[in-house]
């Protein structure tokens, strides 16, 4: 979500499709609402109107969450073969 441009360009190069404009300001998604509401979680595809990176308190106990974090491999793109591209 912080580069939704360059995550689509992506998308679009893996699938060997020429890329296209995509207004990241206007998105529209309601499709997911009756499932939510029959599995009991309403809210749970919820997609925001704007594509935008945030911030949020994590739910796991601090320790997990940072054993966890210092696992983050996918976001060192030094680890992945040349050809793998990170976005």
């Amino acid at each position: 979500t912080a580069e939704p441009a360059k995550a689509m360009e992506a998308v679009y190069d893996f699938i060997g499709e020429p890329t296209f404009k995509h207004r990241f300001d206007d998105v529209r998604y309601d499709e997911a609402r009756e499932f939510d509401a029959r599995i009991g979680a309403p809210g749970l595809h919820e997609v925001g109107r704007v594509i935008r990176a945030s911030t949020r308190r994590p739910v796991l106990p601090p320790e997990l969450f940072n054993k966890l974090s210092e696992s983050s491999f996918w976001t060192d793109a030094t680890r992945f073969p040349a050809h793998i591209r990170v976005v």
